[in-house]
């Protein structure tokens, strides 16, 4: 071997002593995911930035299946939902402008067969194939 190699066994570690390894599992439990949340949370400003999100952020990835499921609870973790509001929220605001384009589009549409349009003048206007208009009028 050309360098030294260490394995780390992280389920074998005191998640006290380590939680920032203890955590780099992809199967951490409830709590475990807590108190790392709250671990990150009690950082300052700086070093959540530099190290603490990261950590965060690839345990999340690595159990993103667990955290769905958390959830779905009736009991939200809070320090998880005051974590993610943010992204949360970039995501509400992606799906309401999404919502509003449709929307436009939609009355667009509309306005243009009231104005007795043909279904391809209408397709080019808004850039959307004919049957698709055809859906839309159906639908009002």
């Amino acid at each position: 071997v050309m360098f030294d190699v260490q394995i780390i066994v992280s389920k074998e570690l005191d998640e006290n002593e380590n939680i920032w390894l203890h955590s780099l599992q992809n199967n951490i439990s409830k709590q475990e995911y807590q108190k790392l949340l709250l671990t990150v949370d009690s950082l300052g400003l700086k070093e959540r930035e530099l190290y603490g999100d990261a950590v965060l952020d690839v345990v999340s990835k690595a159990n993103i299946k667990s955290i769905k499921r958390w959830k779905g609870e009736k009991k939200v973790i809070p320090t998880l939902e005051k974590i993610m509001a943010p992204e949360l929220e970039a995501r509400e605001m992606k799906g309401l402008k999404k919502g509003m384009q449709k929307g436009v589009k939609k009355g667009r549409i509309l306005a243009y067969a009231e104005l007795g349009m043909s279904l391809e003048e209408i397709s080019d206007r808004v850039s959307l194939p004919i049957e698709k208009i055809r859906e839309i009028l159906a639908d009002n």
